[in-house]
């Protein structure tokens, strides 16, 4: 065994201390960013000020809203069934998160929502696709301008309020109201 040096002494408590002011850095930061934390550092008012003047995005920088209404394409199987037109989650079944086609497919849902006027989508208080999309009419003819379009045809759109969280029990017995469109999509 060895016996330690003082540089060895100097750089383990350098590194104690450099990971302590991270830990009391990344505090101040989290308790800044609550609503109305139960808990208050000394000065947390005043580094929550500068923080917020400096990022005042916070979090939602990097996050959806989990109270966003939910898009969802669909398309229809030879039988007339409105089928998801999803390319699945990003990180199931894609490489590891790699294959960016379903970053790009919400993409293309994205620029198709936007092309349509609010007084085209059909409401539903009964929350089922099929009959919603059935009742939206007639398909409006829209262009899609990405470079390697995903979403092309006949496509039935639909936008749904999440479940609350306090139906969060209920989740797979409830069915949210919900708007819908039919588009035909050129590429």
């Amino acid at each position: 065994m060895t016996a330690r040096t003082g540089g060895d002494r100097c750089l383990g408590a350098a590194t104690v201390a450099i990971g302590l002011g991270w830990i009391v850095v990344i505090g101040y930061v989290v308790l800044g960013q609550l609503p109305s934390p139960a808990l208050e550092l000394p000065g947390q008012r005043v580094v929550a000020r500068h923080s917020q003047a400096i990022a005042p995005q916070g979090w939602a920088f990097f996050t959806k809203s989990a109270r966003d209404p939910v898009e969802a394409a669909w398309q229809r199987d030879s039988g007339g069934t409105w089928r998801p037109a999803s390319s699945g989650p990003h990180a199931g079944h894609n490489l590891f998160g790699l294959d960016r086609a379903s970053r790009a497919q919400a993409a293309d849902l994205g620029v198709l929502v936007a092309a349509v006027h609010a007084a085209r989508w059909a409401v539903c208080d009964d929350g089922l696709v099929d009959a919603c999309l059935a009742r939206a009419g007639a398909a409006y003819p829209v262009t899609n301008p990405a470079p390697a379009p995903l979403l092309c045809g006949e496509i039935g759109i639909t936008r749904r309020e999440p479940v609350p969280w306090a139906w969060a029990d209920a989740a797979d017995r409830t069915r949210m109201p919900v708007t819908a469109v039919r588009l035909e999509v050129a590429c």
